[in-house]
């Protein structure tokens, strides 16, 4: 047996006190009723229930104060198994990891807050199935569909710009990535959310978003930077050594291609989110529930069965009959006086 608000359970301590409390209040009432008049005259005018009488109705009202804590304690026992379907939206996540990703016009760093944003986000999305693509020079299906949010969280959390090789930002290899992070069930709503920092003039990006639209795939794009751009660290240790720098010498600034991106989405009926304050994945949110939701596979669960309806029914029944008893009582009061 379990109990669902175990800490209620502490109020039975008060169970003796009820009866003490009857015997006192009802004491205090006869002392008020002997200080109205002659003891004797008010005697016969009021006359007592029979000491059984009144003893057993404290029992019942004792016993309906306790049934009715272990009824709100919520007892349980016995396991019951059922067969849920889970119904939802297939969404893939394609984070960029290039060294850009590094920098720091977003505090501390644009991967750290890109971290963060899909960790709010996913406890908003239970009952999709996430998979996780990983894209820098080279795209990589880190975690392929799945209802195991825990799963997605470690490998979000192992995501390290200076992990991964060759370097680059090429954004179209990783929207056609996730059509393989898809697979080819034709029968779910499919969600593509991009996140980047990056220019990408190679992988011709808008293209491979028109083909994402024509497998169905509604694409979200999230710019994860400052509109000003930013330099991008090269620490040690930790320690900051400079900043990265192009083949003339010069510090290389890393800006985000809004228009590319609102581009690509607009093409697969998405949205584009800026990222340059806080990154708010609400209207993200909103936009996945709106989308059809089909069956993604069922479970087996097991629940513990409620049992809280028999001590509330014997509680219930011993406030009756308590009801009853004062009910029969003032019957013969009044058949008395005819």
């Amino acid at each position: 047996m379990r109990w669902i608000h175990e800490s209620i359970l502490w109020l039975l301590l008060a169970a003796p006190l009820l009866p003490l409390a009857v015997w006192v209040s009802r004491r205090a009432a006869r002392k008020r009723l002997h200080r109205m008049g002659d003891a004797a005259l008010l005697d016969g005018l009021v006359r007592a229930a029979p000491r059984r009488r009144g003893v057993l109705r404290l029992m019942l009202l004792t016993a309906g104060f306790v049934f009715a804590v272990l009824a709100l304690a919520r007892p349980q026992w016995g396991i019951a198994y059922e067969e849920v379907n889970v119904e939802g939206v297939d969404v893939v996540l394609a984070v960029d990891v290039s060294t850009s990703m590094l920098a720091e016009d977003l505090k501390p760093n644009r991967i750290t807050r890109t971290q963060v944003a899909l960790q709010e986000l996913l406890r908003t999305l239970e009952g999709n199935r996430i998979g996780l693509v990983a894209f820098a020079g080279d795209a990589h299906i880190l975690c392929p569909l799945t209802l195991d949010y825990s799963a997605v969280e470690l490998f979000l959390d192992l995501l390290n710009p200076l992990a991964f090789s060759p370097q680059g930002t090429r954004i179209g290899d990783a929207v056609r990535k996730s059509f393989d992070a898809f697979g080819d069930r034709p029968d779910t709503s499919k969600v593509l959310i991009l996140l980047t920092d990056g220019e990408d003039h190679e992988s011709e990006p808008v293209d491979a978003a028109s083909e994402a639209a024509e497998r169905g795939i509604i694409l979200y794009a999230v710019g994860i930077a400052a509109p000003q751009g930013a330099p991008i660290p090269i620490k040690e240790e930790g320690a900051l050594e400079g900043y990265k720098k192009d083949d003339k010498g010069e510090i290389v600034l890393s800006r985000l291609d809004e228009e590319t991106l609102k581009e690509m989405a607009a093409a697969t009926g998405g949205l584009y989110l800026p990222g340059s304050g806080r990154i708010n994945m609400e209207p993200l949110r909103k936009a996945l529930e709106g989308l059809a939701r089909s069956r993604l596979d069922s479970e087996i669960r097991q629940q513990h069965k409620e049992r809280y309806q028999w001590p509330l029914g014997i509680a219930l029944a011993c406030f009756l009959a308590e009801t009853a008893l004062v009910g029969g009582r003032r019957e013969r009061r009044g058949g008395g006086g005819r």
